[in-house]
Order: C-alpha cells, then sequence, then structure tokens
C-alpha cells in the first residue's frame, strides 16, 4: 500500500473523531419550560414594592419624609404663609403642605359651601410623631370628623412630618379616586380647594388663619 493511499484512508476517519469530540464538548441542551416567553418578547418586569412605598412613574424623586426637595412636586402654590405643593400619576395624588406655625396644617379639596362636603386632610405634629386624618365635613362651618367614624376609610397610604424654624411640613400620599364615598375623585383639571393652620398641634382648636383657591391637577 502507497503512503499516499494510506493517508486517504487516514484522513476521514480522523475528521470523524473531531467532529465527535467537537459535539461532547458542546453545553447540554436545556429542557423547554412551558411558560417561557417566545424569543421575540421581553420578560415582564416584576415589581417588589409595598404599597406604602409604590414606585412612582412620573415622579420618581417623590418620598413620604416631610421635607420638600427640590423637583420632588410638579407645581406649587403659596396662600400667604400657606404654601401647598402636588404632583399625580395615572393613580396617586403626592401632596406637600406647609404652614408657618408650630401647630396643625389642612387642606380640604372640593367643597359644595364654605366647608361643607369638603374631602379634609390634616394633621401636626407633636413630640416629633405626625398626627394626620383623613376627614370630611358635614356642614359649612364643619364640624369634620374623621372619614372612619362616619362610616367611611382611611385612604392615607403614605405620609410623614416634620417641624423646623418654625414652620410645619407635611407629606401625604392617596389615591386620586379612592372610591370612598367621604372622599373627592381627583380628576385632571381644576379643583377648589380650602386651606387653614392653627397655632397649637390639636385638632380640636381653631384655625389662626385660613383661605380657599384652586389648584390644577
Amino acid at each position: 500500500m502507497s503512503r499516499n493511499y494510506a493517508l486517504r484512508a487516514v484522513i476521514p476517519a480522523l475528521i470523524l473523531v473531531l467532529a465527535s469530540g467537537a459535539a461532547a464538548c458542546q453545553a447540554p441542551s436545556q429542557p423547554e419550560s412551558k411558560s417561557a416567553l417566545p424569543p421575540s418578547l421581553p420578560a415582564p418586569a416584576v415589581s417588589t414594592q409595598p404599597e406604602g412605598q409604590s414606585a412612582v412613574a412620573e415622579n420618581a424623586t417623590w418620598a413620604a419624609d416631610g421635607v420638600f426637595k427640590p423637583g420632588e412636586y410638579s407645581q406649587s402654590k403659596s396662600f400667604g404663609d400657606f404654601e401647598l405643593s402636588w404632583s399625580t400619576d395615572d393613580l396617586y395624588l403626592y401632596m406637600g403642605m406647609k404652614a408657618k406655625t408650630a401647630g396643625w396644617v389642612a387642606v380640604g379639596f372640593d367643597p359644595s359651601s364654605q366647608m361643607k362636603d369638603a374631602d379634609i386632610v390634616q394633621g401636626f405634629i407633636k413630640d416629633g410623631l405626625l398626627s394626620i386624618a383623613d376627614q370630611y365635613s358635614t356642614g359649612p362651618f364643619g364640624p369634620h370628623p374623621a372619614d372612619t367614624q362616619q362610616g367611611g376609610t382611611d385612604d392615607i397610604l403614605a405620609a410623614a412630618g416634620s417641624s423646623d424654624g418654625g414652620f410645619t411640613s407635611i407629606e401625604f400620599k392617596r389615591r386620586l379616586d379612592t372610591g370612598d364615598k367621604f372622599d373627592k375623585p381627583l380628576g385632571k383639571g381644576a379643583h377648589k380647594i380650602i386651606w387653614a393652620y392653627g397655632s397649637d398641634p390639636l385638632f380640636t382648636l381653631k384655625h389662626m388663619a385660613r383661605g380657599s383657591g384652586e389648584i390644577d391637577l
């Protein structure tokens, strides 16, 4: 047998051995997952945020900490010594109220006459602790008991406050439409508001200043 013939006989066998070895080095195939998405579709995002710390799509810097940070709110309006700041997304209202007082501060939405039918959020800070209430006014001059005392629900999802330099600042979050008959649905557009603040950190004490106005959500 000639040397060239021997090489021609050995080369096909060598190629077969090399091909088999390459196949053996490949990663084993994974079993197909019945829940896998087609390769052309992205995997869905999963949120692990609890309700009270919900991610904010349009206002990613908002946090209930009692501090009004630059850019935290998209809109702001001053009424003398009372300041109201707010932002919204598709589901929630994020609001901060600040007044030159060491006492309580309050805002009410869409009253029908004076205070009557106003959806009110009122809060104060005492001994470093925030007390805040979701209320509804039953008459033009009150009273405005908590929603829970009238058969409704407390729909403030997150809140915090601070007291510094003679000012009280309170931030809170609620749904635009809570589904509670004692809360006003806060859709896009103009809403009448009433505001007030008192000199002492007690809900029962009368206001030292009050007023009304309009905000645009």
